[in-house]
């Protein structure tokens, strides 16, 4: 079996036993039992040099299942109160998860691109999903892209102060670092204003390094984001190479489980053997100085130069298509092995330049990205809806309303008055009783407070310190210093 650039949509990222390896583990290596308790004490020295912020915390049968064992563990086994970034690829089909997924083949099958909340077949799903600033490096100017993540962040805030002001917080958030079916990434900036972000609305974040893991020349991508980033994430999720799936937890996340949950039980009677995992790990490893060589063995062998592509280490994205595949035609998941013999490879251009290619899927992207940042995630009043029901959807209507406004308008509101803000936030006349319940439901959920002044007690409120724009941050030098 030679390389075809999909390796069955990047499960084959290594095929040692092709190369002069085994899977087959040596006695010394070999991991008696494979269970989790077993594995546990195998991965520390594997995990040692990777980093020191994440533990590994158990295996199950797929990329899939690990996600929903980090959004299940994250949330208390309630998945309505996990957001997810547009764009995000969740889960296969055989997964209850899969209809949070919003990443679909393109036109012509060349790449994914983001759907449009219009094609969300579940209205709780459409709620779920927020804007996340995915672009292709090298075409955004910096001060578009600032505008851009400004727009998403806002959305996100948005969304999260509704949830809290309903009484029904969100507690994760999940995403992928590099977009798996289109390569669109996050900045540093970026980064940094959502762990902040995250900070401010104590959220678990989960990041599924399911493709992007041992392939961008380290076992973990999240180690070449700012460390201030790190720090936040609770969850990593593995998957497709490693022939099943893996969860990796911060060590901040798992003490405060330690806390919650003090007495376990016996754990399971059955397990799944992670003797290949494991082999695979090592493989990949001691291949990974071997990625420079191998991108450029795949750039050379699609008649491309760096210039024309995207991605970073094996995951590469370009204008060549391989008519071969049934979808990412332009997408190449190369394994890992230098000088493997490449097979089925029948490139042909694309009609557009690389250039003109690039620019055409990033204004995609975007474009997708505005559509959710544009969306109001309410439910519409069937026909068959009760009294109470559409009552309680007007509520939830008047909320999002409420704390939006808020937040569009008052940037600078930390000093403002309570007229100032309340003048422009409040509905009608005609509705103001509606309007001061609003505001007695915002501040319950403690971003008002409430203070009494004057002989006449007249009553003032102050926003809290900080709630407008909780992402922004002052010393972005300092915020931005990434772990290599």
């Amino acid at each position: 079996m030679g390389d075809d650039l999909a390796n069955n949509w990047g499960v084959n990222l290594c095929i040692p036993e092709k190369y002069g390896r085994s899977l087959r583990p040596t006695p010394e290596q070999k991991v008696v039992g494979s269970s989790e308790k077993s594995i546990s004490s195998v991965l520390p020295s594997l995990l040692a040099v990777e980093t020191n912020l994440f533990v590994f915390e158990r295996v199950c049968i797929c990329g899939s299942q690990a996600n929903s064992w980090a959004i299940d563990d994250a949330t208390d086994n309630n998945a309505s109160l996990c957001l997810f970034a547009a764009g995000s690829y969740v889960a296969g089909d055989a997964s209850a998860l899969q209809s949070y997924s919003t990443s679909d083949f393109a036109p012509r099958d060349e790449l994914a691109l983001i759907m449009a909340p219009d094609d969300m077949m579940k209205q709780k799903c459409r709620t779920n999903t927020v804007p996340f600033p995915y672009f292709i490096p090298g075409v955004v100017s910096r001060q578009e892209l600032m505008k851009y993540e400004d727009d998403c962040l806002e959305a996100i805030h948005i969304r999260l102060s509704w949830a809290k002001m309903r009484r029904t917080p969100y507690k994760a958030i999940f995403l992928e670092l590099m977009l798996a079916g289109n390569g669109a990434v996050l900045s540093n900036r970026a980064l940094v204003a959502l762990s902040r972000l995250a900070t401010f609305h104590n959220l678990c974040v989960i990041v599924d390094e399911i493709m992007t893991g041992g392939r961008t020349g380290q076992m973990f991508y999240l180690n070449k984001k700012p460390v201030s980033f790190q720090n936040v994430v609770t969850h990593i999720t593995f998957g497709k190479w490693l022939k099943l799936g893996m969860i990796f937890m911060s060590k901040r996340w798992a003490e405060k489980r330690k806390e919650l949950y003090p007495f376990t039980a016996r754990g399971a009677s059955t397990f799944l053997c992670a003797d290949e995992a494991i082999a695979h790990w090592r493989t990949i490893k001691s291949c990974m100085k071997d990625v420079p060589l191998k991108r450029e063995q795949v750039l050379k062998k699609l008649r491309l130069k760096e210039e024309d592509v995207w991605g970073e280490g094996l995951i590469i994205f370009g204008p060549t298509r391989r008519e071969t595949l049934h979808g990412l035609k332009c997408r190449y998941l190369p394994t890992i092995h230098a000088y493997a013999p490449f097979e089925y490879i029948n490139p042909s251009p694309q009609k557009l330049t690389s250039e003109a290619f690039r620019v055409h899927i990033n204004k995609e992207i975007m474009s997708g990205t505005f559509d959710w940042i544009l969306d109001t995630p309410l439910p519409e009043a069937g026909i068959e809806s009760t009294d109470a029901e559409r009552k309680l959807d007007a509520e939830r209507l008047l909320d999002f309303s409420f704390i939006a406004t808020l937040i569009k308008s008052c940037h600078n509101s930390d000093e403002e008055t309570s007229e100032d803000w309340r003048s422009r936030c409040m509905p009608s006349k005609t509705n103001r009783t509606q309007g001061e319940s609003a505001l007695g439901r915002l501040m319950m959920s403690g971003f008002v407070a409430q203070t009494q002044v004057g002989k006449k007690r007249t009553r003032k409120w102050k926003l809290k310190n900080g709630f407008i724009a909780p992402w922004k941050v002052e010393d972005m030098d300092a915020a931005l210093a990434i772990v290599l």
